[in-house]
């Protein structure tokens, strides 16, 4: 009588045997990623006095404007009682990405984007805008709406608690998988692993 032993050791060939697991860990990623979003909302000028464009805080911020057609970027600013008038300059990619928001208060943008999303103001006028590097000038009873981007708080604290939820959850889920599939795998390697033969 003789004893025969195999012992195989199957632990390499984890993802064959569970195919599961690696299709839970995609869909963690697309879980996850789009969870931990950052929001901006539009606020609105309620009038559009010179006082108003004043108090907009202009100074700093990346002026934009607009028409039916296009967008350029406005630098050199000035304000008066009557006009603005500035540089018209073509927007930047990123300025580009943003140009036309489709919500007023959960817009999407890319963390990495923040200081330039947040710090656009957007005016929008019927007037004819020119792509020139000559002095461009607009009375102030020509712009029909002033917009501000700002960060909407709640949404991207709300959407971060999410995607930490999910993510702790997917992260037990993948655990707990990955741990059954180990242990399938070596039940396997040992099954038969003794044969008594004659």
């Amino acid at each position: 009588m003789k004893i025969v032993t195999r012992t195989t050791t199957n632990c390499g060939k984890l993802w064959k045997y569970n195919p599961l697991t690696a299709a839970l860990a995609i869909l963690f990623l697309i879980m996850v990623l789009p969870a931990c979003t950052s929001y901006y909302k539009i606020t609105t000028a309620k009038n559009l006095a010179h006082a108003d464009l004043i108090a907009s805080d202009y100074t700093g911020r990346t002026m934009i404007i607009h028409n039916k057609d296009t967008s350029f970027r406005l630098t050199h600013v000035s304000i008066t009682e009557t006009s603005v008038s500035g540089t018209l300059e073509p927007v930047n990619v990123i300025q580009q990405k943003y140009l036309r928001p489709t919500s007023a208060k959960k817009n999407v943008y890319a963390k990495k984007d923040e200081s330039e999303v947040l710090n656009e103001v957007h005016l929008y006028t019927d007037a004819k805008l020119n792509d020139s590097s000559a002095r461009f000038s607009v009375p102030v009873s020509a712009v029909s709406k002033i917009n501000f981007n700002e960060k909407n708080v709640q949404a991207t604290r709300r959407s971060h608690v999410v995607g930490t939820v999910i993510l702790a959850g997917s992260i037990v889920g993948l655990v707990i998988i990955m741990a059954a599939a180990l242990s399938s795998s070596i039940q396997n390697s040992f099954s038969g692993g003794i044969n008594w033969g004659g």
